[in-house]
């Protein structure tokens, strides 16, 4: 699994949300003409406030997270594996400068 799945997951976005976007019917004014054009009609994506969640995981945490300006916090507060090696491993992959 990778890391942005995980996240999904602690998030509850994850094979759950996917499957559930990929059996809903696609909402369309007009009728498909062929099974092809149907089978390659995209599938409705979800819309999430992910802010909200993870405030709401924060409020329900007994630490004092600032998941918003540190990786180590956020990792904590999805319950992924927050040692320093990880955060800075993650952090190098988004861009971050090595310190």
């Amino acid at each position: 699994m990778s890391f942005f799945s995980a996240i999904l997951n602690k998030l509850g976005l994850g094979d759950a949300a996917a499957s559930t976007a990929q059996a809903a019917p696609a909402s369309s004014s007009h009728a498909v003409a062929s099974p092809e054009l149907a089978a390659s009609a995209p599938a409705a994506i979800p819309t999430v406030d992910v802010t909200a969640k993870l405030d709401g995981l924060a409020a329900a945490n007994a630490q004092t997270l600032n998941w918003k300006v540190s990786i180590v916090d956020l990792l904590k507060l999805l319950g992924l594996d927050s040692r320093f090696w990880c955060a800075q491993g993650i952090g190098h992959r988004i861009g971050l400068p090595r310190r």
